[in-house]
């Protein structure tokens, strides 16, 4: 009777146990802190909550078995702060003016995105047994969030050209400044020069390409190396992010090109989101 007793108050335990991890995690998906575990979440500090929003809006009558044309869009919302949501909608409506025939208005930005929406839910889908429909989604993703820093992926999938065709481009927030960081703010006065020229000399190492070797076989204009505006602040340096086509074929796929803050430790600033790394 007293082991029955003893198993019965053991089991009880577990429950409570369980529960408090499962109402534990729970907590965090509301505060918008996604893909952190309990034990993650614990370490990230001053962080800012978010909700995800969206649309979307797919086109009526179809019987393509190839699937619909639609039209998605997720993005987050942060709690608080006007300057960051208004970056993000900024984005979004450059994103999707080529796909609207009106104009889209930051101030009624939701009201603009239901409007989207309901456009492709009254479009008949004319796409045929052979022919791929015509979709495009564009998702806002939160990669890097801490105390300094906020990086955002703003990643699209669009269906409607020659082939499906991927792109990534991301922003890189100061929380502090309440700001986008650009290169400028990183990098010391005069940067660009030397700057491009540690990055070539890194490529050319990627690409296992000679010093004074052509770049013609690239999409650089007048085949001369140059950096792009597309960039990430990583613990190990920036890394610059080329899509398909930019520089390279479609096949040929896309480019990361690291250049480690030792690399150009003379040219950064002081006193900037990357000190957390850079020690």
């Amino acid at each position: 009777m007293q082991k029955a007793s003893i198993k019965l108050i053991a089991f009880l335990v577990l429950i409570l146990v369980s529960f408090a991890q499962q109402k534990a995690e729970a907590a965090i998906v509301v505060a918008g802190k996604r893909n952190i575990t309990p034990n993650a979440a614990a370490k990230v500090k001053d962080t800012i909550a978010y909700i995800n929003k969206g649309m979307h809006g797919e086109t009526s009558n179809c019987k393509n078995p190839n699937g619909c044309g639609f039209i998605t869009v997720n993005y987050p919302d942060f709690k608080g702060n006007e300057p960051l949501n208004n970056a993000i909608k900024r984005k979004i409506i450059d994103y999707l003016s080529p796909y609207c025939e009106r104009k889209l208005d930051l101030k009624n930005f939701d009201k603009s995105l239901k409007k989207i929406a309901q456009s492709y839910n009254n479009k008949s889908d004319t796409s045929t047994v052979d022919q791929l429909p015509a979709t495009y989604e564009l998702n806002v993703d939160v990669i890097v969030q801490d105390s300094s820093l906020i990086m955002l992926d703003f990643s699209q999938d669009d269906s409607g050209g020659a082939h499906p065709n991927h792109n990534d481009e991301y922003l890189n927030w100061n929380i502090k400044a309440d700001k986008t960081i650009s290169l400028d703010d990183l990098l010391v006065n005069d940067y660009e020069s030397p700057l491009t020229n540690i990055a070539e000399q890194i490529f050319r190492k990627d690409e296992n390409l000679g010093k004074d070797q052509s770049l013609a076989d690239y999409n650089f204009e007048n085949n001369t190396f140059a950096l792009n505006n597309n960039f990430q602040i990583t613990p190990k340096g920036i890394s610059f992010f080329y899509n398909s086509y930019e520089i390279k074929s479609y096949a040929e796929g896309t480019t990361d090109l690291l250049i480690p803050y030792a690399a150009i430790k003379k040219l950064l600033r002081p006193n900037t989101v990357i000190n957390q790394y850079n020690k």
